[in-house]
């Protein structure tokens, strides 16, 4: 098998012999069409800021004819890519423009120019035009009579391991990823803090600590979101979580909200017993203790719910009263994996009924705004309810504790309470609250 480096093709080049049938990929190892329209929108959008795209490997064919020798081109690797730059070409798509939250890009580079933005090839500027079609590219042309050493070099190209979601997550740009890095602990760094999740492996090339990486990212989406609304629960699957790092490329991880997540995660460590002294009543080490991570998610916002609250003080040691409840509760039955948001409410919800007398705040006796209060707040806040700002009448308006949750400790007084309608309101709230808080 030999290769032969070309460097000197441009787009044009490659998107018109596609188009042209000179090109075609071998449907018995390669397959079809499978990126997202999002995907093949980003790799237009890095071709237009000028990010290197990767090498195209070609077998090339020649074939005789009464008319000469003629070349067609099989693909090897590469196929996404040369399928979005034909279709971008052919006018199938346009770019996403750079405030599309689907066009995954840190906010920093938001506010920079993007006059390829929401276009499709035939709406840009000539000089675009041809700047697109003029960009080089590295083509490895391969060239062999057995079919075989082709099948074996797509293997081999396919076999480097990928980068795991969290990885890619660790790797954007902003403080984000070196905070949770910082907390959870990477192949090169020890934790701040032991978590339940850690994988321990044998093999010394892998990084026991993505695990622990990924959970802390879930509290750390679950936090910011509830800090707003401590009864909107979201969802903490992948997507959310890439979602996460790229909106908060901006966090301040030494800032007033990166010290209150510390503070209850480790108090949350505490409650858990993860320590490394941590000892039960036999003088067994506790930190082998595990828990879902239901139960630890419930343990974080109880926390964080009843931290908010003055009246609040609870022995953090694992023997103490929450230690044991989380211990011993029949809750333990419950199912204990879900990234969705209504099921992490659900079981939150479940748990903290049982929860022991002693362990909680001092409730306000009156439950309920009065209608002079509703007056009162109807006039602060200029008839608009709270949560989706539209026209409010006191007839539609129903009280609702904010930002300290009644159960939490919350007192039924107008500094504390806010108008909405029933719509609006936590009880009879959509599953998609989401578009009613910034996080």
């Amino acid at each position: 098998m030999e290769f032969k480096i070309i460097t000197d093709w441009t787009f044009e080049d490659l998107t018109r012999s596609w188009i042209a049938g000179e090109m075609r990929s071998n449907p018995e190892y390669q397959r079809g069409a499978k990126w997202s329209l999002p995907q093949r929108q980003s790799l237009i959008d890095s071709v237009f800021r000028l990010c290197p795209i990767p090498p195209i490997f070609l077998q090339e064919i020649t074939k005789r004819g009464l008319k000469g020798d003629s070349s067609v081109y099989e693909i090897v690797d590469g196929q996404q890519r040369i399928v979005s730059l034909s279709n971008f070409v052919r006018g199938f798509f346009e770019t996403l423009d750079a405030n599309d939250q689907k066009l995954r890009l840190p906010n920093s580079l938001r506010t920079g120019p993007a006059p390829w933005g929401g276009q499709k090839f035939s709406r840009l500027t000539e000089e675009l035009q041809q700047a697109f079609e003029k960009t080089r590219l590295t083509v490895v042309l391969i060239h062999t009579d057995r079919a075989d050493e082709v099948r074996d070099l797509f293997i081999r190209l396919q076999a480097g391991t990928a980068l795991t979601r969290q990885e890619v997550r660790d790797a954007w740009p902003g403080n984000l990823g070196p905070f949770v890095v910082r907390l959870a602990g990477k192949k090169e760094s020890e934790p701040e803090f032991r978590l339940p999740f850690r994988l321990d492996s044998s093999d010394e090339d892998e990084d026991p600590f993505g695990p622990n990486r990924q959970f802390v990212a879930q509290l750390l989406l679950l936090y910011l979101t509830r800090e707003s609304d401590s009864l909107n629960f979201p969802s903490l699957s992948a997507s959310e979580l890439d979602e996460l790092y790229h909106k908060r490329t901006g966090f301040d991880a030494e800032g007033p909200s990166a010290r209150r997540f510390i503070e209850l995660l480790q108090k949350t460590h505490d409650v858990c017993g993860f320590g490394k002294s941590a000892k039960d009543e036999t003088g067994r080490n506790r930190n082998k203790t595990k828990f879902s991570k239901m139960q630890i998610f419930s343990v974080f916002c109880l926390l964080q719910d009843l931290s908010r609250s003055p009246n609040f003080k609870l022995d953090l040691a694992p023997a103490g009263p929450l230690g044991h409840y989380l211990r011993n509760a029949e809750h333990k039955l419950l199912p204990g994996r879900s990234t969705s948001g209504k099921k992490i409410q659900d079981y939150y919800d479940r748990w903290r009924a049982g929860l022991p007398e002693e362990i909680g705040v001092r409730l306000d006796p009156r439950r309920a705004f009065s209608d002079e209060q509703k007056v009162e707040m109807l006039k602060r806040d200029g008839a608009k309810c709270r949560m989706c700002q539209k026209d409010l009448e006191l007839s539609q308006a129903e009280g609702d504790h904010y930002p300290l949750a009644w159960r939490d400790g919350g007192p039924t007084e107008i500094e504390n309470g806010r108008l909405v309608h029933k719509t609006c309101h936590v009880r009879g709230r959509p599953a998609a609250v989401a578009d009613f808080i910034d996080i």
